[in-house]
Parts: C-alpha cells; structure tokens; sequence
C-alpha cells in the first residue's frame, strides 16, 4: 500500500497558498485520525473548486516522471490550464505539451484530489510530497 492510498476517504481540513513563495499545503485526516500534509513547492498552477466545509477524499492522482500520461491526466491537465475549462480538448496544443514535457524530465509533477463530496484540487508543482503530521493512538 502506497501512502497516497490512506487518503481515500479522508477529509480536507484546510487549504494554505502562499503565493509569493508558490507553495501550497493541503491538510488531511484520514478515516483513522492521522493527520497529513500534500505539500507543493514550486507550484505552476492551482485550480481548487467546489470547497465546502466538509470536504471528502475518493482517491488522489499523483503523476511524476515515474509514471504514465494516460489520456485522462492529459485532459485534467488541459482542465487545469483552461481554468476549469475542458471544451475541445486538443492534446496537441503546446501549451499542454509543454507540462507534459516537464513531467517527463521530471521538472513538474501533478496531483489531483477527486473527492466523494467538496473539494476538487489540481496542482502542478516541482515538488510535490505527502508527509504523516501525527499518528492517532488508539490506546489512548
């Protein structure tokens, strides 16, 4: 089980843009009451849409150089850069071949958070990482 994958089902607690140091932090519990970090340094572009007060996780996507464009992340890429506009999608255009590119050479990476309920957010970034903040005990 990769690390991304105790966020299904989360919630987003809150969304914090510095915009002059383009960075992003996204806070998460997960379902067993950990509490996580997405940061994002580097941040090329941002879309979050639809923030509610309770905001829940279906599954994140996070793509780098180490895996696949598939058509789909194209398209939410294209999605990101026309602000939340998807009408006639051109995989060619080079704009969004450009962010393809840099992904590729490993100079971007995107994460999307699709959510059950609230919140859709679209990052591309440099840098892009998950951390744990802090572990709920049970025994306690």
């Amino acid at each position: 089980m990769n690390a991304w994958s105790h966020l299904v089902e989360a919630e987003i607690t809150g969304i914090l843009v510095f915009a002059d140091k383009k960075c992003v932090e996204i806070k998460i519990r997960d379902s067993n009451r950990n509490d996580w970090l997405i940061l994002a340094e580097g941040v090329d572009d941002v879309l979050v849409e639809e923030m509610r007060l309770t905001n829940i996780v279906d599954r994140v996507w996070q793509v780098d150089a180490s895996t696949s464009i598939t058509e789909r992340v194209a398209q939410r890429i294209y999605y990101l850069l026309r602000d939340g506009d998807s009408e006639g999608f051109d995989k060619e255009w080079s704009v969004l071949q450009a962010k393809l590119d840099a992904i590729r050479r490993n100079e971007l990476s995107f994460c999307e958070i699709e959510p059950v309920y609230g919140a859709t957010v679209m990052m591309l970034a440099k840098h892009i990482k998950l951390e744990m903040v802090t572990q709920h005990r049970q025994d306690l």
